[in-house]
This record gives structure tokens, sequence and C-alpha cells, in this order.
């Protein structure tokens, strides 16, 4: 593995123009490409530009006199990805080679990049995305799947209430995360009253930029149907849960009584999914189903999938605004709940 060099042993030129990158532009000068990037970005950015740096030391490719772009050639590249496959999985190097992209786009905004692009285009192809294909479901299943769990949970599946009732936050979950797919870190985190207020008789999502991984605010409404299985949630299966242990305002909480950390919220969620489906389904494809799910179905409102999902139209028109994000939120849960009102109603 390639050492990883470090910002300021970044020759004169690049550590220049890195530092530049990050200062604070005035309103008369043009934005940079990292323009909203968060701290972390600049930092995982950094790290795969030096690690690349690193390897062009060790194997006799560096030379400080070069521009970053004069360095970054295709036959170079190549040899990189040959080295990075012997010891590497293939989503490690498409990630490598990602931050290099990302990297040059500061330090070289005017170079030609075109061949890194169509690399990463083919690794991504290549990475995992039949595998990926199979175990997509359609947010109206993953919606019926919470139901199901959230009444057998009221059935009294276990003779323990507790496990009743983290069977019902599960199903809850999974319910919720196929009609509002937040990235995990967000979902996980969510109080009430700071990231989850109510608002106008129902309850409001408002996660502010800070809190979000594109730096742009959330503001969505929640889903009417699962308004009333959310109620039921706060006054008798959370309650149960954080018993006399847990008096916070985390909106999940786990079987000991704790706010339920990122990796229990996954494996649950997955494990709930395999069992289900026979394929495990992890909270982050959520939005692989919903923004799937639109293109094929819906495809004159695949805007509500950049909306709901903080992304780009160039993943799923660009820059949605935070009025249409409210709208989209509805429109989303009128294509999703069009499923047999049965099991809701049990």
């Amino acid at each position: 593995m390639a050492k990883i060099i470090k910002v300021e042993c970044w020759p004169a030129v690049d550590r220049l123009k890195w530092q530049d990158a990050q200062r604070p532009r005035t309103l008369l000068e043009q934005t940079s490409s990292c323009n909203n990037w968060r701290p972390q970005t600049f930092l995982t950015v950094a790290a795969g530009y030096g690690r690349w740096l690193g390897w062009l030391q060790e194997n006799g490719l560096f030379d400080a006199r070069l521009s970053p772009e004069e360095r970054c050639t295709p036959d170079v590249v190549a040899a990189y990805i040959k080295d990075l496959r012997a010891t590497n999985r293939p989503k490690t190097v498409l990630s490598r080679i990602l931050n290099l992209e990302r990297a040059l786009s500061v330090l070289a905004p005017a170079s030609d990049r075109s061949f890194l692009r169509s690399i990463i285009k083919n690794l991504s192809e290549g990475h995992g995305k039949a595998g990926k294909r199979s175990r997509l479901r359609e947010p109206a299943q993953l919606v019926e799947l919470g139901f199901e769990l959230m009444a057998k949970a009221r059935a009294g599946i276990h003779t323990s209430v507790r496990k009743n009732a983290s069977v019902y936050r599960d199903g809850l979950q999974i319910a919720l995360l196929a009609t509002r797919p937040f990235r995990l870190k967000n979902f996980n985190r969510l109080e009430l009253h700071h990231d989850l207020v109510f608002t106008d008789k129902n309850w409001r999502f408002l996660i502010p930029k800070e809190d979000v991984k594109n730096w742009r605010d959330i503001d969505v409404h929640f889903p009417p149907d699962l308004a009333s299985c959310f109620t039921e949630y706060l006054e008798l299966w959370r309650p149960l849960l954080a018993g006399l242990k847990y008096d916070g305002d985390r909106l999940w909480v786990s079987y000991f009584g704790k706010p339920q950390s990122k990796s229990g919220m996954h494996q649950q969620i997955a494990h709930r999914t395999e069992a289900a489906f026979g394929r495990r389904l992890c909270p982050q494809l959520f939005r692989d189903c919903v923004a799937t799910s639109l293109a094929v179905h819906e495809p004159e409102i695949v805007t509500v999938a950049s909306a709901i999902l903080g992304n780009s139209i160039e993943v799923c028109q660009r820059y949605y605004n935070q009025a249409q994000t409210l709208e989209a939120g509805r429109a989303l849960s009128n294509t999703i709940f069009m499923f047999p009102r049965s099991i809701r109603e049990e």
C-alpha cells in the first residue's frame, strides 16, 4: 500500500492551489468545484491525492516540477489501477480514482479529465451492478413489509414486549425509509423537536445543511399514511424500549434502552429484509430502490427522486429548491402508497 503524502509535503504548486481552493470566495470571485464540499470531503480527497503522490514516488514517477495534470496521464493511471487491483476490492479502487479526479478538478480545473471520467464510469458499471440490481425491491413492497412487521408486533409475535417493540420499530423504519430514503447517518440520528418537529398538525423533517452530506437543507413532510403508525410508536413502543434507561430525544431506541447505533440499525434492517425477500437490503439501497422505481414507473416525476435523495439529477435536473422538496414528499408518498390497504387496517 502506497504511503499517503500529507498536504504540507505536497509539491508547492499543488499545495498552494489546494489551500487556495479552501479559501472563502468573495461575491466577485468565481466559485470553485469544491465550493460546497464539507470539511470531511476535503480530508478524504486530500488523502486520496496524497496516496496517488505516494504511489508515484514509490514507483519513480514523481516529478515535483510537473503540474498535477502533467503527472496524471492515461498510461500512468492505468499502471496505478493495476497496482490497486492487486491488493484492493473493486469498491476501493473506484474510490481511489474518484478522489484523484476530484482532486484534479480543484488543482487543475481546466485540464482534460475525460479519460478519468471514462475510467470511473467503467469501474462503476463493473462494480457489483448485477448484484445490486438483484437486491432492489419496489418501494411499495418495502412499505408492505413494514406494515406486516408492525402488525406482527401488535399481535404479540414474541412473549417479550420489548422484542415486540423492536419488531414494530424495525417495521416503521423500513416503511419510512421506503418513502423518505434519507442517508443512514441522518436517519439514525433523528431527534424529536430538532430534526423532526410537529407543525401544522403534522410532523416535518427539518435537517440543517450542516448535518447533510451534500450541504443542502432537508425540509420535507412526514408521510401522512404513516402518521398514525408514528404516533403509536411514540406513545407505546418507544417508551417500552426506552424504559427507565433513556429519556433523551433520539427517535430510534434500541432493545437495550439506549439510542440505536448505525450498525445496529443497519443490521436489523438487513436481517428483516433478508427474512422477507431472501436477500439482504441495507438502508442505503432504499435510495436506489426509490430512484429506480420512479425512473421506471414515473419518469415524468423523476425529479422527485432528486429532491428526496438530495442528489443532482445527473444522478437522478440539477438543484431542486426547498418548495419543490416539500411537494416532492407528497408526490413520492402518493406514488408509493398504491397497494392493498388491508395490511394497514389490521
